[in-house]
């Protein structure tokens, strides 16, 4: 049984329907809007009313079926959840220019002895019967997997290449939930505890030169700040530190708050040389479980600026020991509410600037939320955060 009017948007379009069919050879019985169709048997391609619904509007003419909207309208109950966190950090990265690797779970421990990762230091979880030696041990960390990756492409003639990864390591008595002893009969008290398996996003890229591996350093740091702010709005913080397996001084921690959540820099020579790397590699690791929120985040609307920003560069030198995120510090809090943005977009060093100094040049935008803001504003807010850079980071501004 099947009505044409609630197929086809059109009232009093089964009679022609009755006679449309009947004249493909279908027998039809019709009872106001609804007809009865009976499929003749050479008919196999027929088998749903949707099959009658294609027949009837090919015979009627499809210019002769009016556009209707749908009958039947049901409110919005629920939001679409989000996508999984790991998918969604998968969609940043491939945006950022990353190529992801998937890489195994169980390494050599020579590999895993390059470079520690987000996890520090740590004694992998020997398998109790291993394939090779090399898959004897359970990773403690991405970074060594991706770097092998990273190689292998490199030897196939691949330039440019950015990797990234997504997965668990195995930290060997580092779970603290369940509690031992918490089956229903505690036998498991007497068992070793089990590993965590914290889930990590682990980064890789490939320079040529330290200006490359510079530039790869500002994006990653980028990248994983995009992240934090992806999946639980975390700001993200970047303090020198000396991490086994990088560079000195080109190492560092990563961190929410006080909680070290991860870490970035360059491979020194000896990982880089196990690693058969050449050149400078730019890696990074972060915990993703440190950064994805308890319970989900709220969304709240924001409303679109309906003044224009008046946009300003502003360069400064500084020392080369001075940090970045200092100097960012200094001009959001004298900025105030005026500094719609702020970004360094380009640091130089080299002639002119003089031995031992660096030159930054920042982008700042302006904006109020009120009123369309004078250049005259703009400027004495930008001598604001001219005084203040003055005294954080003993800075000059850079004619």
């Amino acid at each position: 049984t099947l009505s044409l009017a609630a197929w086809l948007g059109r009232a009093g379009a089964a009679g022609d329907a009755a006679t449309a069919l009947g004249g493909l050879g279908f027998t039809v019985e019709q009872t106001g809007d609804s007809l009865n169709v009976t499929v003749p048997h050479f008919r196999r391609d027929v088998t749903i009313p949707e099959d009658l619904v294609e027949e009837v509007g090919r015979e009627l003419g499809y210019d002769r079926i009016p556009a209707t909207l749908p009958g039947r309208r049901t409110g919005v109950t629920a939001l679409a959840p989000d996508p999984p966190a790991d998918d969604r950090t998968r969609d940043l990265l491939t945006g950022a220019g990353f190529d992801e690797a998937i890489t195994w779970s169980f390494v050599s421990p020579a590999l895993a002895a390059t470079v520690g990762g987000a996890g520090g230091v740590r004694t992998p979880l020997p398998l109790s019967n291993p394939l090779t030696e090399d898959w004897s041990v359970m990773r403690t960390s991405c970074l060594p997997g991706v770097c092998h990756a990273l190689a292998h492409n490199l030897k196939q003639g691949l330039d440019d290449v950015w990797l990234f990864e997504v997965g668990r390591a195995f930290w060997e008595g580092a779970r603290t939930a369940p509690p031992s002893g918490s089956t229903p009969d505690g036998a498991d008290a007497a068992l070793p505890p089990l590993p965590a398996e914290p889930l990590l996003l682990a980064t890789a890229s490939h320079s040529g030169d330290a200006a490359g591996a510079e530039a790869a350093l500002r994006h990653t740091q980028a990248t994983l700040t995009a992240v934090a702010q992806d999946l639980g709005g975390l700001t993200l913080t970047f303090e020198p530190a000396a991490i086994p397996g990088l560079r000195p001084g080109r190492s560092g921690e990563v961190r929410h708050g006080d909680a070290v959540v991860g870490v970035i820099g360059e491979l020194d020579d000896a990982s880089a040389e196990a690693l058969e790397l050449r050149g400078r590699v730019t890696v990074a690791e972060v915990r993703l479980d440190a950064l994805i929120p308890e319970r989900p985040r709220v969304p709240r609307f924001r409303q679109p600026p309906r003044h224009p920003a008046v946009n300003l560069d502003l360069a400064v030198v500084v020392a080369a020991d001075v940090r970045a995120g200092d100097a960012l510090a200094a001009i959001r809090e004298a900025g105030g509410r005026l500094l719609d943005n702020a970004e360094l977009y380009d640091e130089y060093r080299g002639a002119g600037v003089g031995d031992g100094n660096k030159s930054w040049t920042f982008h700042l935008a302006f904006r109020a939320a009120d009123r369309t803001l004078t250049s005259e504003e703009a400027a004495e807010v930008c001598e604001a955060i001219t005084v203040a850079l003055r005294v954080r980071c003993n800075a000059t501004v850079r004619s």
